[in-house]
């Protein structure tokens, strides 16, 4: 069948490649081991843009992760149409479709390395559509910390904007903003629920950042406590602040997101009090997530740019009974609320929500489907007001640490109290 198809678009005067998979894929390895030499390039280029490519004997070659990289590299160009061209795949196989599923052409762990703008929010969208996880790295961090990250998490696909092209090397790098959005394309769902999300990478106190590998299952939960709790609609505006490369960035986008709500991503690489200012002013924000330190400049300095909010969150240090008593000195009738959460356990595990000018540094009560502990020094579970060590556990849990086995086992730990319960040991 292929042989014919072949055939007849030959006779329309098409270019079509058709070649196996152990020797495709071979081949576009060796060109990307050498590339320096350039000693296929007409070749790699006529995989990405012939009109018609045949791929026999899927399943047959010896696969590693650099050979599913590249596979899904060829296979997602195409189909996305990144060389500005329409062209099309077949895949000929023997192995049925959980077959395949298993050989894991997909799950693939992909950086996106760009300043925060639109092109951040569709490239983040296209990853996880794919099937893939993404790991966002902020430019302005050190090229020390940058190679670390890309190194450990063995990413073969960086995508970028023109702006940073030439500062990293990878197997494939997919340009954002050379991509035409005005296509539309089909719909995907490439997911499962115990599939990889994102990994983000925490400092930690000392040593290299650690990368946490997360699940949809778990941001699920978080977004939608999160969208029933605030309320989100059409008419709300979020002004997103973070960093993509922390995880509050997941909530203030995808949350605003599924409820239909306007996403303002300013273009800021640091905490400018003017800039923020201008934003929340010109743009009637109703929703933002600050911490506490900023919030207590912005109220000082920027009053009249906060009179459109509708709630505030703050997060990520603790905060005083002197910011509370001026937030609502100055703005009596914007809901205030505090959430409390590591990494570890996707973003929000904690939440106060009904701060007043008698709260200090309550964290609050568990979110939907998780559970806090106070625990002791003998791992049983203390009474109120007992002081211990905040332990977590529920379906946010992370999976644990990239390629660090003995930090996961050393810090998600079977609950002693609840048999078949894995907890987080937070301090």
């Amino acid at each position: 069948m292929s042989n014919c198809i072949a055939s007849e678009l030959l006779k329309k005067g098409k270019t079509v490649i058709y070649q196996t998979a152990p020797v495709l894929l071979e081949t576009v390895i060796d060109y990307k081991m050498n590339k320096q030499k350039n000693p296929q390039d007409n070749f790699y280029k006529s995989v990405l843009e012939a009109d018609l490519l045949i791929i026999d004997d899927l399943g047959t070659e010896s696969l590693n992760s650099m050979k599913l990289s590249e596979l899904f590299t060829i296979i997602n160009t195409r189909i996305l149409n990144l060389n500005n061209k329409i062209t099309k795949t077949i895949i000929s196989t023997n192995l049925n479709i959980n077959e395949i599923k298993n050989k894991n052409i997909k799950n693939s762990k992909i950086a996106i390395i760009c300043d925060k703008s639109d092109f951040m929010v569709a490239g983040l969208l296209g990853i996880l559509k794919s099937g893939n996880a993404y790991i966002p790295i902020d430019p302005s961090y050190p090229q020390k910390r940058i190679d670390y990250i890309l190194n450990d998490s063995l990413s073969k696909i960086i995508l970028t904007t023109k702006k940073y092209i030439n500062k990293y090397n990878a197997n494939h790098i997919i340009i954002l903003d050379d991509i035409d959005y005005s296509k539309e394309i089909k719909n995907i769902n490439n997911s499962s629920c115990d599939d990889l999300a994102y990994i983000i990478y925490t400092s930690g106190t000392t040593g290299n950042p650690k990368g946490v590998t997360i699940r949809h299952k778990n941001i699920v939960n978080t977004l939608i406590w999160r969208k029933n709790l605030y309320n989100f609609d059409i008419n709300d505006k979020i002004l997103q602040i973070p960093s993509f490369s922390f995880d509050s960035s997941v909530e203030d986008i995808f949350t605003t997101l599924i409820s239909g709500a306007e996403l303002i991503i300013p273009a800021i690489s640091k905490m400018d009090v003017n800039i923020i200012g201008n934003e929340l002013e010109n743009n009637n924000i109703t929703h933002f997530l600050v911490v506490p330190s900023l919030y207590k400049v912005l109220l000082k300095e920027k009053l009249n740019a906060l009179k459109s909010l509708r709630v505030i969150t703050i997060a990520g240090e603790g905060f005083s009974i002197s910011l509370i008593k001026e937030h609502f000195s100055k703005l009596p009738n914007v809901r205030i609320i505090n959430e409390y959460g590591p990494t570890e356990n996707t973003i929000a595990s904690t939440a106060y929500l009904h701060l007043d000018v008698e709260t200090s540094n309550v964290i609050g009560k568990p979110i939907d489907h998780i559970q806090a502990y106070v625990v002791g020094a003998d791992n049983k579970i203390l009474a109120e007001h007992i002081t211990g060590e905040l332990y977590l556990s529920g379906i946010a849990l992370a999976r644990g640490y990239l390629n660090n086995p003995e930090l996961t086992n050393s810090k998600f730990l079977p609950n002693p109290n609840v048999p078949g319960e894995i907890w987080y040991k937070v301090t």
